[in-house]
């Protein structure tokens, strides 16, 4: 049931996210704000509208698609409107798609870039034009890969490779986002032996510290701009974007009650809390008739993109923190086959002369007992005596361990065991270990009362009390 509820809900987010991206496409949202400029000076000029060098890169790849089509003689603005929304939209939703999928099969990994979705990129894509969308987007996707990555996969390193690269001038939060990523790439690919994935796997580590270098050389060269320090100044009111407190509190809320409760998260708990938030997200155009002030301020988007790029940071580190503790012993959880079922408890160990030491079976619990429990508790050589010893009976071939006490199919005395020593059969000598000792028996008829023993002989261990057991 779990793993459904795991699949559901990372098709819900990707269908939420394309589905998203399809309706700006439509309604041409990638001409917000700065949009409509960079697609007039995209048309004016014929080339890239890449005049911030340090987020080169993201303009390129959005930009490609309406400069082709241009180049193909197409000249309906409202077509290269929605084709320049597609590829603002497109790019992240893809990013984001392959996060989601890399991490679906774990349910904590699968949760935090489902809270990076809803508290990060969908609070903030209002201003698409903004490049720390795809940014953030390409740092999600790019720990995602790195924390799911097996050993020796090529086409893993190579993906890392080429989101490293895209991220070298992308935007000013690689200055801690980079390195983060750079890390979690080293420490996760320390055991590779494949020498051209550690290559890559290289390569990619110093395209994201190359990234964290362009971002702080743009941050110094901007440092004292004007803009830059008002946003800098502001940096801690971010919560008067209300479009991005509100998940945050949710968030914030389902992390504390998750920290202290866990079995809280389990329940409808985090559904609850998720759906009071997005209630009062969408009540929040109507709240400036109770508060002039609290209008839809797009401004308010310079102070929560660097928050959300802080809390992105968070929940990367909760990532690689859920990987590496269980790895490194610090989580007491139960190792997995290759088809996701815990492991059977062993009951045999090696001890430090080589030698196995057998230890204690734990007791089974009530009402859940094995078939053949009775069995496998008394020693073989007791069973075969048991059996033997039978008033009238010899060990028929359907009575098997896992049924010590079934009754036969065939009637006492039709078959009786001789009346000669147990020498014949081996039986003594298999019970002379256990110190066991063997008698005759009278037979006696089916609904008489049981014979008594030989002179001198003990009763064995394990004997039934039932009457037609009873020797």
């Amino acid at each position: 049931m779990r793993a459904v509820r795991q699949v559901a809900a990372y098709r819900a987010v990707v269908v939420l996210l394309w589905g998203l991206a399809a309706y700006a496409t439509v309604v041409c949202r990638g001409l917000f704000w700065d949009g409509s400029s960079f697609l007039a000076n995209i048309l004016d000029h014929g080339g890239f509208h890449d005049f911030y060098v340090a987020r080169a890169h993201v303009d390129w790849v959005t930009q490609a698609p309406v400069l082709l089509l241009s180049e193909f003689g197409v000249r309906d603005t409202r077509l290269l409107s929605m084709a320049y929304s597609a590829s603002l939209f497109a790019l992240p939703a893809a990013l984001y798609h392959l996060a989601l999928a890399r991490v679906r099969h774990d349910a904590v990994l699968l949760g935090i870039v489902i809270a990076a979705v809803a508290v990060v990129y969908l609070p903030t894509s209002f201003f698409i034009i903004g490049e720390y969308n795809a940014t953030f987007a390409a740092v999600t996707a790019g720990m995602a890969v790195t924390m799911t990555s097996r050993e020796s996969r090529l086409g893993d390193a190579s993906l890392l490779c080429v989101l490293g690269v895209f991220c070298v001038r992308s935007y000013e939060a690689m200055v801690w986002l980079g390195p983060l990523l750079a890390a979690a790439i080293v420490w996760s690919r320390r055991k590779d032996r494949d020498p051209a994935t550690k290559i890559l796997a290289g390569i990619a580590a110093l395209a994201f510290i190359a990234a964290a270098v362009v971002a702080a050389a743009t941050i110094a060269d901007y440092w004292s701009h004007p803009h830059f320090i008002k946003v800098r100044l502001m940096s801690f009111d971010f919560w008067q974007n209300l479009q991005f407190a509100i998940p945050l509190a949710g968030l914030a809320v389902s992390t504390v009650v998750g920290l202290a409760r866990p079995a809280w998260l389990e329940g409808r708990g985090p559904l609850i809390v998720m759906g009071i938030a997005t209630a009062v997200l969408a009540s929040t155009p109507w709240w400036r008739l109770l508060h002039e002030h609290s209008i839809l301020y797009p401004p308010a988007h310079y102070l929560a993109r660097e928050a959300a790029g802080l809390l992105l940071a968070l929940l990367l580190a909760c990532m690689w923190l859920h990987v590496a503790w269980p790895a490194a012993g610090g989580l007491a959880t139960p190792r997995r086959g290759h088809d996701g079922a815990p492991h059977r408890r062993r009951h045999s160990r090696r001890g430090a002369d080589g030698t196995v030491v057998r230890l204690p079976r734990p007791p089974a619990q009530p009402g859940r007992q094995p078939a053949g429990h009775h069995s496998r508790r008394r020693p073989a050589t007791a069973r075969l005596a048991g059996q033997a010893v039978r008033p009238g009976l010899v060990a028929a071939r359907h009575e098997r361990d896992r049924e010590p006490h079934a009754r036969p199919r065939f009637r006492a005395g039709r078959q009786r065991l001789s009346e000669q020593p147990a020498v014949r059969s081996g039986l003594r000598d298999a019970a002379a270990p256990k110190r066991l000792r063997l008698g005759t028996v009278r037979i006696m008829p089916d609904r008489g009362p049981p014979g008594p023993l030989m002179a001198g002989s003990a009763p064995l261990r394990g004997a039934s009390s039932c009457p037609h057991h009873d020797l």
